[in-house]
């Protein structure tokens, strides 16, 4: 059913029920405007249509419009900063805003000096397993821990990565079921963030997303490794992993031994052939970021002259997508005329650029003449019937004119009249319109057989 709900489904009041006396007695004490107009809706309306909701009290849950007394003498209730921020937010912005908060008597709510002992530190690392545990948990303790180097006492908190190794190192990833991961890098640090996330096809964390397990810590198993020393290690744990070692599997998919791609040292002529393997700039950057560091820094890009304008490559690629979204969607059509009505914003993009012609396969529109149109014209005998009858011929001759020069050639030509009781022959020349109103009323058009009215209008009488 169509309507409003009425809010009121329990007691829903008849028709006139709330009147102007009724409504003012219905607020009830302690009742906000809010709560007064979902409980009685009708009594709201009466009030505020007869503008009387000034008249009852209701109970205002505005913000109080602080003053520097009245803050100051708020924030004589508590003892200490924190506990004013939080009872009185109002009143601590009003004197923060205005550098005001010196005049209270309040106290930080500091830790007195000793606070943090190594027996309360240890308390609070009950129960962590890293460092970042428990700075989380508590940031005094973590401050005091690392203040006071107590790091070394605590042995249940697992020690950072040493990650920053010279020359090649062999490590290791091991999950709790006993699946390992063996490889050798040159940068530690970065492939650990590799195994963590960074890279999606790493087979750690690929196992770590199929096994629900966390990433573990790396294991550096040997470090300071020449290249051909690392290959031989890490041969030797992947064949030796699942007997000798007792693990369950071994998560490595490429032939152990790779070393990667070596560390590029950049220098002026290898950016620059970097640079011209680039049509812009932009590409440079994204290929070759490191060659694109070093020119930076030695003031080579300015020396790059060679380099596209990236906004006109641009927007002659837009153009190209354009033609192409615009040539497929007008292959669907056979006709212009089609194409504008069912596109009409791909049609006009076509005609701007002059795309139009290239739809070979589109019929071509007609191309209407004077004669053309003369023709039709005379043969429909008015402008209203030309138009009705030949809307796209009226439409071009319309634009090019013609419309006056061809009507006014049949305004005053003789009409040619035969009476019906002396059957002699009337010549009229007040044209079709006088001859119909006369009574001859079937007018036609003499258009061959050698007469000589040719072309003139003539009629019979009825």
């Amino acid at each position: 059913m169509g309507g409003k709900k009425n809010r009121n489904k329990r007691n829903p009041k008849p028709r006139g029920y709330w009147t102007v006396e009724r409504a003012l007695t219905e607020p009830r004490k302690g009742e906000t405007i809010s709560e007064f107009k979902r409980r009685a809706p009708g009594a709201y309306v009466v009030l505020r249509k007869h503008n009387l909701l000034g008249k009852r009290k209701f109970k205002t849950t505005m913000k109080p419009d602080w003053s520097v007394d009245t803050a100051l003498q708020e924030a004589g209730k508590y003892k200490t900063r924190t506990e004013f921020r939080v009872h009185a937010g109002g009143a601590y912005s009003f004197l923060a805003k205005r550098h005001l908060l010196g005049k209270c008597s309040l106290e930080y709510a500091r830790k007195q000096k000793g606070y943090w002992t190594k027996e309360h530190c240890f308390e609070i690392a009950e129960g962590c397993t890293t460092r970042g545990e428990i700075c989380h948990k508590s940031k005094g303790a973590y401050s005091a821990i690392m203040r006071n180097n107590w790091w070394g006492e605590i042995p249940w908190i697992a020690p950072p990565m040493n990650l920053g190794v010279d020359g090649y190192c062999v490590y290791s990833y091991e999950f709790p079921d006993k699946c390992v991961y063996f490889g050798l890098t040159i940068n530690p640090r970065r492939r650990h963030y590799e195994h963590i996330g960074r890279d999606k096809k790493s087979s750690v964390y690929k196992y770590h997303l199929k096994s629900g397990f966390p990433v573990p810590r790396m294991k550096i198993i040997q470090e300071n490794l020449s290249a051909v020393d690392a290959k031989k290690m890490e041969r030797e744990l992947t064949k030796n992993a699942v007997v000798e070692r007792g693990h369950k599997k071994v998560l490595n998919k490429a032939e152990p031994g790779s070393l990667g791609k070596p560390p590029l040292s950049w220098s002026d002529k290898t950016v620059e052939a970097a640079a011209r393997k680039c049509k812009t700039k932009s590409e440079f950057i994204k290929l070759f970021k490191g060659a694109y560091n070093y020119a930076l820094h030695h003031g080579l890009i300015g020396k790059f002259t060679f380099f596209e304008d990236g906004r006109k490559l641009y927007h002659e690629q837009l153009i190209i997508n354009s033609y192409r979204r615009c040539y497929d969607i007008a292959r669907k059509f056979d006709s212009r005329g089609k194409l504008s009505k069912a596109e009409p914003s791909i049609y006009t993009t076509a005609l701007r650029h002059d795309w139009l012609k290239d739809y070979t396969w589109m019929k071509k529109s007609t191309r209407w003449t004077f004669e053309d149109c003369r023709k039709i014209a005379l043969g429909d005998g008015s402008k209203k019937i030309f138009r009705e009858n030949h809307p796209s011929a009226y439409m071009a001759a319309y634009r090019h004119k013609w419309v006056d020069l061809i009507f006014e050639k049949t305004r005053n030509r003789p009409v040619i009249q035969v009476d019906p009781k002396t059957g002699k022959t009337i010549k009229t020349w007040k044209g079709v319109v006088a001859a119909r109103r006369a009574g001859f009323n079937n007018i036609s058009r003499s258009i061959s057989h050698g007469t000589p009215c040719k072309g003139y209008l003539f009629g019979y009488a009825d």
